[in-house]
This record gives structure tokens, C-alpha cells and sequence, in this order.
């Protein structure tokens, strides 16, 4: 199951990810640098 975080962030790489998903390289003061799924984003 996946969980929900909430952070202000830069986003620093947009790549796509199949058809409707994007893939996100986000700079946050929290978490420091994450890599995340944007569903259908695109």
C-alpha cells in the first residue's frame, strides 16, 4: 500500500513513465532527495 506525504520541494527531472505517468527528481527541505510517481501526469 502506499503512503502520502505532504513537502514543499524543487522539482530538479520530469522523465516520462509509460503512457500517463511521469517520474519526478524532487529536492525537499524534509526528505531530502526523493524519487516519485506522478500518476497520470502527462
Amino acid at each position: 500500500m502506499s503512503q502520502t506525504y505532504k513537502a514543499t520541494g524543487i522539482n530538479l527531472k520530469s522523465i516520462p513513465l509509460g503512457e500517463a505517468d511521469r517520474l519526478l527528481t524532487i529536492l525537499t527541505r524534509e526528505f531530502g532527495l526523493i524519487r516519485v510517481v506522478a500518476p497520470g501526469a502527462r
